[in-house]
């Protein structure tokens, strides 16, 4: 319902949920006071905020009071909303406060716009400092005198874009390196090396050799510690003395208390779980091989997080299964061969739809 206060301010009108909210703020306590007495220019400005469909924000005045749109509440996630708006600018994002500051001095002191993209700004809502991207613009915005009466902020939360774009350049590195390896020790160096550049997404990984008899579980490798015996020993601490119990080790989230501290990666912040998975068949009898990712403290563990996790596992299993059968498609070869070698009499074997003949000689049979 419309205030008395704003019963003939047109430039309110609509606006969705950011339009009532800011019909329903006492402005009047506000720096900007009561909005029949704004300047024409931040009466034009916000009336444009409001109707437009893009994210806008806008600070004004020497205590950056705040104003925005319905495109841009998606953008605040939980925390900053309602509050925000008729809010003082340092008191909104003290967090980033030391990024953003001097871009809008320029605009305020110099008139200097500025624009980046997919540009870094965590930013803390749903209960987190969050690993953030953006594209944005700082603008002048004049006032009536002519000088410049707040900054305009036009923006695009690019977060998702710029993840999914390095996931995907993590599974091509990780692919490129395995790709040709016939042992899989040097797979499994190979595939740490390609996780060493994700600590973003992956801030460590351990992988287990887990016996299924003795429930025991052997590190086999890790990615990103420089003190993995330590976190070994952390991470057996949260999975317990019987990690899987009487179960085929299955995909799951272990939750960590934050005295833990088990590393975050890039971050200074603590991991806050684990994700487990399990890898193909190692083809050894009653074992298997498990993969234990360190989860980013910055990041929400949603459907997408989870599947580029588990697309790692999946990876490492496929490229295991294959060296696995190529080794076992080697044995075969070679007990063929010796078996032609041994042979009484002149043997050759034909292959294939052509029926291409082979003649075993005594180095293919080492092979």
């Amino acid at each position: 319902m419309r205030s008395e206060q704003h019963e003939h301010l047109p430039f309110l009108d609509g606006g969705g949920v950011s339009g009532e909210l800011a019909r329903s703020v006492d402005w009047a306590r506000t720096p900007l006071g009561a909005p029949a007495g704004w300047p024409q220019s931040l009466k034009t400005i916000v009336g444009v905020i409001l109707q437009s469909r893009h994210p806008m924000f806008l600070w004004w005045g020497p205590q950056l009071i705040q104003v925005y749109n319905d495109a841009y509440l998606p953008s605040f996630g939980a925390g900053k909303h309602p509050a925000a708006m008729g809010q003082r600018g340092r008191d909104c994002w003290q967090e980033i406060w030391p990024i953003i500051w001097p871009q809008i001095d320029d605009v305020m002191s110099r008139r200097r716009s500025s624009w980046n993209e997919d540009q870094l700004v965590p930013v803390l809502r749903n209960g987190r400092l969050e690993e953030v991207y953006w594209t944005y613009g700082y603008s002048p915005v004049l006032d009536d005198q002519g000088g410049v009466g707040g900054v305009l902020v036009v923006c695009t939360e690019t977060t998702s874009q710029v993840i999914v774009s390095r996931r995907s350049r993590t599974m091509r590195l990780l692919a490129e390196r395995t790709a040709l390896t016939t042992d899989p020790v040097v797979m499994l160096d190979a595939a740490v090396d390609a996780l060493q550049g994700a600590r973003h997404d992956v801030p460590f990984a351990l992988v287990y050799r887990y016996d299924g008899r003795s429930r025991a579980l052997r590190l086999v490798r890790s990615a990103g510690l420089t003190d993995p015996a330590t976190v070994d020993a952390t991470v057996r601490g949260l999975l317990g003395p019987a990690p899987f119990g009487d179960r085929e080790p299955r995909a799951e989230v272990v939750p960590c208390d934050l005295r833990c501290a088990l590393p975050g990666g890039d971050w200074p912040e603590p991991a806050p779980a684990l994700f487990v998975v399990p890898l193909a068949s190692s083809g050894r009898e009653s074992c298997s091989d498990v993969i234990v990712f360190g989860v980013s403290p910055r990041l929400p563990f949603d459907d997408g997080y989870r599947n580029h996790l588990t697309q790692i596992a999946d990876h490492l299993g496929f490229a295991q299964a294959q060296i696995n059968a190529f080794r076992i498609q080697a044995a075969a070869d070679n007990e063929r061969n010796n078996l032609l070698l041994q042979a009484p009499v002149g043997t050759a074997l034909m292959s294939g739809p052509e029926h291409v003949f082979h003649w075993p000689t005594r180095s293919s049979a080492r092979w």
